[in-house]
């Protein structure tokens, strides 16, 4: 069984690339139909975030780094083995996925960089994926999505995640809606979520080699 289907482990999934300068991290992880993490104040999961990061790095040829069912919320200092398996696999540039239920923003997808002077950076990967969806026709729910990455507009600003407020790397926290990463079975991605995941691999190459 893959083990980010398992709701009674806690775990660190760990593949470093060779030679990569990319690294996804995905701190929040739990299985489809598990809406808590296992700490004492029962944090939010992101359900089946895992799997489209997961995507995400095989679409780049990074390195994955998946923390699931933790104790801890390992994203909030560098200290945590979560936090140092990023530093071991030394990127440039840290991709980190999250998932939200739009209980607290309108917004499908936001983009933020951990502070308002590198909104420019999340304002572009938002238009580099418009640019990607504008070429999708196969799922009209990809084509209504509501994007943004303009620093004052979005929810999600990561001002607490340590792991995107660093001068180490170059990092986009991005959160993705529930309906593109769970499906009716609760167990597996919508396939629409799929598509996205690959769409998002496609505009970070563009941003990465514009040529």
């Amino acid at each position: 069984m893959d083990i980010m289907h398992s709701s009674d482990l806690g775990f660190l999934l760990v593949e470093l690339k060779e030679g990569s300068s990319i690294t996804v991290g995905v701190p929040h992880h739990t299985p489809g139909g598990q809406p808590f993490m296992p700490t004492p104040s029962r944090r939010p999961g992101d359900e089946n975030a895992g799997f489209l990061g997961r995507n995400l790095a095989r679409e780049l040829q990074a390195s994955f780094i998946c923390a699931g069912n933790y104790f801890i919320d390992p994203n909030k200092s560098l200290k945590t083995d979560y936090s140092q398996a990023i530093i071991r696999s030394s990127p440039e540039i840290l991709i980190e996925i999250h998932g939200h239920g739009h209980y607290n923003t309108d917004n499908d997808v936001e983009i933020s960089c951990g502070f308002k002077k590198r909104e420019k950076k999340a304002i572009r990967l938002v238009e580099k994926i418009q640019e990607e969806i504008m070429e999708e026709e196969t799922f009209p729910e990809i084509n209504r999505l509501k994007l943004e990455g303009r620093f004052d507009h979005i929810y999600f600003q990561a001002r607490s995640a340590a792991t995107i407020r660093t001068e180490e790397w170059l990092a986009y926290h991005i959160e993705i809606p529930l309906f593109l990463r769970v499906a009716d079975d609760l167990k597996s991605v919508p396939p629409e979520g799929s598509v996205f995941s690959r769409l998002l691999g496609r505009a970070f190459k563009r941003i990465i080699s514009p040529g």
